[in-house]
């Protein structure tokens, strides 16, 4: 094990790195990190919105589909906390809220954001597990792969089918009903949302707004961590990892032919071209670079979220103003003239 970065600008800067064999402790490290590791692997495969952008190229769940489910899960949400807000009245002045500017938060923005999303989760679900297990037309070309041709693995494979035997995959076809499914649910909610929207004033239109930015912050920092922490822990706890099952493997049945392994190494050796170190100077230049390179990032994104930061100040404090303030004045100084010139005639 290494834990160690290999990078120029973190740790000491070192790109290359010599590992010992030491398997004393490894397998009760592994335990430790499993569940982290499954974690950081949910994290970007598991998420829906997150994995728009890190999904792993191996999964048969595509940037599009999940980009589709989010477009589906949005409007779905919003449909939802139309049809609470059909039934609810405009404004209710006993209800304690907080108001900054135009800004407007209560306790039943929040409960019918709660509400609306645990109503379209069940379907958003639906959707997923269906293009997740649905089979796709690249597998039968995946699974045409060896994983060391001096490797007698007649009792691996029986173990490897028994253990894909437990996996659960959808036909092909499933694709269009999950297709169809998103699209139905987007559609219709977009619809109706449209004939919902026609019915309401200002104050209702802005509740409602509200309570979907809600809806979409609690998906998004709530209900899918929580999603992928208790998956990744129900599957280290009930599933064994694939280290586990090699290293449980008795070593009578990997039959390897160790001159053939080595026989093969070095004809790869052979035929690759080593690359040379780079020597310490060039790694503290690249250092420095990187390091400036880091600053310059770090520098902009401070700036971006700073002028983000003043525009919602803005919008806050200037927001809730009465816009007539102006027409008032213009009114009065074309009646009276200059409002500083005006004085008691006594004095």
């Amino acid at each position: 094990m290494c834990f160690k970065w290999l990078a120029v600008e973190k740790g000491d800067g070192l790109i290359d790195r010599t590992l010992m064999p030491d398997s004393t402790d490894f397998k009760r490290m592994m335990s430790k990190v499993s569940i982290q590791n499954r974690i950081a692997e949910e994290i970007g495969n598991g998420h829906l919105w997150i994995s728009v952008a890190t999904r792993p190229p191996v999964r048969r769940f595509t940037r599009v589909q999940r980009l589709s489910c989010c477009l589906s899960l949005l409007l779905t949400t919003m449909l939802a906390s139309a049809m609470f807000y059909e039934f609810v009245p405009g404004h209710d002045h006993n209800q304690i809220c907080l108001r900054q500017g135009r800004l407007v938060l209560n306790l039943r923005q929040l409960v019918i954001a709660v509400e609306s999303l645990l109503m379209v989760i069940p379907v958003n679900l639906l959707m997923v597990g269906i293009f997740s297990l649905v089979k796709s037309e690249n597998d039968k070309r995946q699974q045409r792969y060896s994983v060391n041709t001096h490797l007698s693995i007649h009792t691996v494979t029986q173990k490897t089918q028994l253990r894909k035997g437990y996996k659960l995959v959808l036909p092909h076809l499933f694709v269009y009903l999950a297709w169809l499914l998103c699209f139905l649910s987007s559609a219709v909610s977009a619809t109706f949302i449209i004939f919902y929207s026609l019915e309401w004033g200002k104050d209702i239109s802005e509740q409602w707004l509200i309570s979907i930015v809600m809806s979409t912050f609690m998906d998004i920092f709530v209900s899918e961590p929580v999603k992928i922490v208790f998956v990744a822990l129900l599957v280290s706890y009930f599933c064994k990892s694939d280290f586990d099952e090699i290293a449980d493997t008795p070593s009578t049945i990997l039959n390897f032919d160790v001159s053939d392994i080595i026989a093969e190494r070095e004809e790869i050796d052979r035929e690759e071209e080593i690359a040379s170190f780079p020597s310490e100077r060039e790694l503290r230049r690249a250092r420095a670079y990187r390091i400036r390179e880091m600053r310059v990032y770090r520098a902009i994104r401070k700036i971006v979220s700073y002028l983000v930061y003043l525009g919602f100040l803005t919008v806050i404090c200037y927001g809730g103003r009465n816009q007539d303030s102006f027409s008032q004045t213009t009114s009065l100084q074309k009646t009276f003239g200059e409002l500083s010139q005006v004085c008691d005639v006594n004095i």
